[in-house]
């Protein structure tokens, strides 16, 4: 958590807001807030769940992402 700040590239987090390993509250929404990636650059989905995100949204959520920073596959 000490250098998260320093992070500036586009950051995509999907997490579950019943994560064991990660948990919403004190992991997620902390790393989120002070990740310094400008907000418009940075984006937070959380699932109903557990620690898996279920694979229908994984796959759509980041093909998004990777379309909107990386360019569309030609």
């Amino acid at each position: 958590m000490n250098y998260v700040s320093r992070v500036r590239i586009p950051t995509l987090l999907l997490g579950a807001d019943r994560d064991t390993y990660f948990p919403l509250e004190t992991s997620q929404e902390p790393f989120m807030r002070l990740l310094g990636t400008p907000p418009k650059d940075k984006r937070h989905v959380v699932y109903p769940g557990e620690h898996n995100v279920p694979s229908a949204e994984l796959m759509g959520e980041t093909l998004a992402w990777l379309d909107r920073y990386v360019g569309p596959v030609e």
